[in-house]
């Protein structure tokens, strides 16, 4: 295995998980930019697994690859008036445990446990009333990702070694018919770090992400969605390294109140595009919502 493959796979593998790593913008699901009353809280579990076969370098496939990993992520939102507008202040951090990940047969080292803890604010300009079939609700967010997590350069980590700011913008326009579009786009901005005398810098990495959602009630949902990321050229002491991200997604999701309070939601992830990194076939998340 060779140095730049050894480096693309630490970019693939951040951008697969749900932190503002270095390589990855801030994900995002249908619906996620609802603001809920002030004064209401929100504790949310993921739980994401991958199994992954398939592994791509400059567009081709490397033979005797795989990455497996699981990851839980606790998050905490909570909601409050500002200036007469909803706004929101959130944190969250997740779990990683990788599985003898290789590339070409070699086995891959792995620095799995805690990833980075991130920090957000949320402010929305304009928020839809919950019964305006066709409002526009847009906000923007603000997220810090702290180098909190267990990271060892030239390894497969669950932190990125570095301090990412993404500035985020959230669109919720409703169609009619119980039909609503989400608009997600960010930027992540990696902090230049120092790794045993290297100096290791990365790109801007954009993500966008859109969602067409069908409410079937007040408390059902069903989408399909999309995410594109792009960016994320990582330099070691300036010298390109091939980490970066080209990647399309195809996601499935749905939701459900199962009481008043508790909500469940599932979607699948399935990378139908990708040059360099391995291919989620199909990556599962699940997600459970207690409002309190």
């Amino acid at each position: 295995m060779t140095k730049k493959h050894s480096a693309t796979l630490i970019a693939a593998v951040s951008m697969t998980l749900l932190t503002a790593s270095a390589a990855h913008a801030i994900d995002g699901w249908s619906g996620d930019y609802t603001p809920l009353p002030a004064g209401s809280s929100a504790g949310l579990m993921y739980f994401q697994y991958n199994n992954s076969g398939t592994y791509r370098a400059d567009g081709s496939d490397v033979a005797n690859s795989s990455l497996d990993y699981s990851a839980i992520t606790a998050r905490f939102v909570h909601y409050f008036e500002l200036g007469g507008k909803p706004a929101a202040l959130q944190a969250y951090v997740p779990i990683v445990d990788y599985f003898d990940p290789e590339i070409g047969g070699a086995n891959l080292a792995t620095a799995d446990g805690w990833g980075d803890l991130t920090l957000g604010a949320s402010y929305w300009v304009m928020s839809a009333a919950p019964d305006d079939a066709t409002g526009t609700t847009l906000a923007g967010s603000l997220f810090l990702t702290l180098p909190t997590g267990d990271y060892e350069y030239g390894s497969v980590s669950s932190g990125s070694g570095t301090t990412t700011i993404t500035p985020q913008i959230g669109l919720q326009q409703g169609l009619g018919n119980g039909l609503f579009m989400d608009v997600i786009y960010d930027v992540a901005f990696a902090v230049d770090h120092n790794e045993g005398g290297l100096e290791i810098s990365t790109d801007p990495a954009h993500q966008l992400q859109g969602y067409l959602r069908y409410q079937q009630s007040a408390r059902t949902s069903f989408s399909i969605g999309y995410s594109g990321l792009r960016g994320g050229q990582q330099q070691v002491d300036g010298s390109d390294v091939g980490a970066k991200i080209d990647k399309d997604t195809l996601r499935l999701g749905a939701k459900t109140m199962l009481t008043d309070t508790l909500q469940v939601a599932g979607r699948v992830d399935y990378d139908f595009n990708l040059d360099d990194g391995f291919k989620s076939e199909p990556l599962v998340n699940l997600r459970f919502l207690k409002v309190f």
